[in-house]
């Protein structure tokens, strides 16, 4: 009997300790939920563990010097790093490190290259403290030895909030310690995440690099590949004998998931510029997928909206699955027409640089998606919008159809890639710089979008 005794005694005891393991586990992730809660503004928790790749896009310069009384350069640059979250600091900051960076300059003679950038990046942005950001790094410019700069303790630009990253490094030489006459440099860095952007163009060219002939209906990487060529997007169809390869181009387009193996064969749903001679006529307009389904019908995009007058097609130039809350029993798309029209549904007149929802709202408007630019003499048709991407911190990227003058930025090309906070992220020219195609090339336009995070 003492036996047993002992035995259901040391059961009832592991069965105790248990418990309170239990309870103090359970009561540690909810503190740590709540300190997680108190994650600097802009700073998915998701990403807190992650590797970020970032792109230095338009605006980024390096400002060289090469004697303190010498001519300064301000040399327009191209470059990445990457960013990693540190945990050494309390949960109303947050301490990165920044590793890799590398840059090189942008038509410029002579030319200027970085590398072996790495360092750290310190972000106060929570409502409790002062805003701040720091930048410190060690960078090669030119193949020197590292040069140290950094930014000090600055506020952020006002119309700039993370994950965006826009500061001013200067170098901090030990003068004490050396000799001799240095050069003096300013690096502004002006950079978002993105890995990759994969894209269509409005018109065909002959890259610089392989001698390929690049059709407008080919989907591209802006590191300079073919990802699928349009041939590739439309083989899965059962298409019908012709004389010629049936080459339809595209007017839209979506990677919902991406590889970032050159060898993958990625998922894409997209639309086309000509109709496509196949079993179940697959129309312009109409959203495809690259295993050869007819995904949805260009009326039955619109339907919703109550079109009047009644027309079979008004196109479709942007495009991206969008996550609707709701149950639904379809894939609910973001996209924007081709032509305008009026919804007799919602009453309103539906513009081509409006964004829309397949299950029948607008998303935003045309001035709502370019309330942060300043537009001059834009005119009554607007100008409408081409591609569209919609980022992970509902930021919205995306190209116009019409070039535009704006009164801060200058001339806004037909293939710019923009952004909805009222920047510029590329230019054309340096979206498909990775082809070198020729010069007399200005701008080949910007079709389809989808960017790889």
């Amino acid at each position: 009997m003492k036996k047993i005794l002992l035995v259901l005694s040391a059961i009832l005891f592991v069965i105790a300790v248990q418990s309170c393991d239990n309870f103090v586990n359970e009561e540690m992730d909810a503190a740590g939920a709540q300190s997680r809660g108190n994650t600097v503004e802009g700073l998915p928790e998701s990403d807190l563990t992650m590797s970020t790749t970032y792109r230095l896009i338009e605006g980024s310069v390096l400002y060289a010097s090469i004697s303190p009384m010498g001519p300064v350069f301000a040399v327009p640059i191209n470059g990445s790093f990457s960013l990693c979250a540190d945990y050494s600091l309390n949960n109303l900051c947050a301490l990165f490190k920044v590793s890799g960076l590398e840059f090189e300059s942008k038509d410029h003679n002579p030319r200027f290259t970085g590398k072996d950038g790495n360092g750290t990046y310190e972000l106060c942005n929570s409502v409790s403290v002062i805003p701040r950001q720091r930048m410190k790094l060690t960078v090669s410019i030119g193949g020197s030895r590292l040069i140290p700069m950094d930014s000090g303790y600055v506020a952020a630009p006002a119309d700039v909030k993370f994950p965006w990253i826009d500061i001013t490094l200067k170098t901090t030489w030990n003068l004490d310690s050396i000799d001799g006459i240095l050069p003096s440099y300013q690096l502004h860095i002006v950079a978002v995440p993105m890995k990759d952007i994969a894209f269509t163009t409005v018109y065909s060219f002959t890259s610089g690099i392989t001698g390929i002939r690049v059709n407008h209906g080919d989907l591209l990487s802006a590191r300079g590949r073919i990802i699928l060529t349009n041939a590739e997007l439309i083989k899965e169809f059962n298409l019908w004998p012709t004389l010629v390869i049936q080459e339809p181009g595209l007017d839209a387009v979506n990677i919902p998931i991406l590889s970032t193996l050159p060898v993958a064969r990625p998922f894409v749903f997209f639309s086309t510029n000509k109709d496509i001679m196949a079993d179940g006529k697959p129309g312009q307009g109409d959203i495809l997928d690259n295993s050869g389904r007819i995904v949805m019908r260009n009326r039955e995009l619109t339907a919703p909206f109550g079109p009047m007058p009644i027309t079979p097609d008004v196109g479709l130039d942007a495009l991206q699955v969008f996550s609707y809350g709701p149950a639904v029993d379809k894939p609910v798309f973001l996209f924007s027409t081709e032509r305008g029209f009026f919804s007799e549904t919602l009453g309103v007149y539906i513009g081509p640089g409006d964004l829309l929802l397949s299950v029948g709202k607008v998303y935003m408007t045309e001035v709502e998606l370019l309330r942060n630019f300043s537009p001059i003499h834009m005119g009554i048709a607007g100008v409408g919008v081409d591609a569209v991407a919609l980022r992970r911190n509902k930021e919205i990227w995306f190209s116009v159809t019409r070039d535009f003058q704006d009164a801060r930025l200058g001339r806004i090309g037909n293939g710019d890639l923009l952004s909805d906070t009222g920047r510029i992220v590329c230019r054309n020219r340096d979206l498909v710089a990775g082809f070198n195609i020729p010069d007399d090339l200005a701008d080949v336009g910007l079709d389809g979008l989808s960017i790889i995070e």
